[in-house]
This record gives C-alpha cells, structure tokens and sequence, in this order.
C-alpha cells in the first residue's frame, strides 16, 4: 500500500487514523521544514516515535499542531526500537485533549 500526499490536504490525525483503523503495519514518515519524524507501526499500532528530540506521545502531540508538510507511508517497513507502544486511537485522543487545554487546538467545533 502507498500512501502519500501533503499535511495540508490530508491532516496527520486523519492519516493516523487510516493506517490504525486499517491495521497496517509500516513506517510513516513525515517530512517538516526539513526534518523527518518518524512513526511505526505494527498492525495498527503505533510502537516507535520520534522527531527532532521528541519521542513517543510528545511527538504525535506536536505533530497534531503541524500545519504544512509532506507525509509517506512505507508499508512493511518495521523497527526493533519501542519507545510508545499505544493504539492509534489513544494517540490521537491524547494529542487532542493536550492541544486543546494548551489552546493550540486549530479549530474545531469547540465543544
């Protein structure tokens, strides 16, 4: 399966959510200004995450906020490292509820 495109037509919570929901296994790499992060996942969940300084959580969180940028998905591709073994789902949730007490949120319907 290849999966590719921009942040800005496909935001990453929706693309995060196809590749969990569809309980593939891979790499998503997302490039940003130039640097890369990095997201595995193994049947839908995610187990490795980083960018920059960031891992796990932190970087699902930050890159919730992310505007512009490109994202590929590489299927098949796994790791050995584990630094956030959390389903897709929870993720998400967490990176929304953190964006939004911190009122970073974009939008929304505010409720």
């Amino acid at each position: 399966m290849e999966l590719k495109g921009s942040i800005r037509n496909f935001p990453l919570p929706d693309v995060i959510q196809f590749i969990g929901s569809a309980r593939r296994t891979g790499l998503l790499l997302i490039t940003l200004a130039g640097a890369r992060a990095s997201i595995f996942f193994e049947e839908g969940t995610i187990v490795h995450a980083d960018y920059r300084d960031l891992v796990g959580q932190a970087v699902i969180t930050h890159l919730f906020l992310e505007q512009e940028g490109s994202f590929q998905f590489l299927a098949d591709a796994t790791t050995d490292e584990r630094n956030f073994v959390c389903e897709w789902m929870g993720a998400i949730m967490e990176a929304a509820r953190v964006t939004d007490e911190s009122g970073k949120g974009g939008g929304g319907d505010g409720g």
